[in-house]
């Protein structure tokens, strides 16, 4: 195993070693978002605070008659990737 595949193996243990015990206390979408969707996105490397980086409540309208938003896009050169 590559050094960089074992320490993005590493952060993934620790990431779920501390979130797991709090996920039976998150009740809401924000408490969800702030205690298990950013340290998430944090340890698999993304600077969520960048805007070129990470664009939360992106626009992902499908058609003219849905409009809707995901709470994330993951942006590379300015475009949502995922």
């Amino acid at each position: 195993m590559s050094p960089e595949i074992e320490e993005f193996r590493l952060r993934l243990i620790a990431h779920a070693k501390i979130v797991v015990p709090r996920a039976a206390k998150v009740e809401s979408e924000a408490s969800t978002n702030t205690s298990l969707v950013q340290p998430f996105l944090t340890a698999r490397g993304y600077d969520i605070g960048n805007p070129e980086e990470m664009f939360p409540e992106h626009h992902a309208d499908f058609s003219d008659k849905y409009q809707n938003k995901v709470d994330y896009a993951i942006l590379h050169n300015g475009v949502p990737v995922f």
